[in-house]
């Protein structure tokens, strides 16, 4: 019981989050992104704030809302 809840909200819904991101950037313009990300971030770790500073930087929008909905929060 315990450890199906520390696998759906560690690995599950990060993996959501991701396929969320990709729904709003559209599927090209994400693998540039990535492509961006793993570059930048080769052989560091990616923190949450760190992937919500790049998505702004990139996209030039505000991600806060859906961080803290999605990320930080239950959504």
């Amino acid at each position: 019981k315990h450890l199906f809840g520390l696998f759906t909200g560690a690995y599950d819904r990060g993996a959501k989050v991701y396929g969320m991101i990709e729904d709003r950037l559209g599927e090209a313009e994400f693998m540039t992104f990535i492509r961006h990300l793993t570059a930048a971030y080769r052989w560091r770790v990616l923190e949450a704030a760190d992937l919500r500073r790049e998505l702004e930087a990139y996209t030039g929008r505000d991600w806060r809302e859906f961080f803290e909905r999605w990320v930080y929060g239950r959504g």
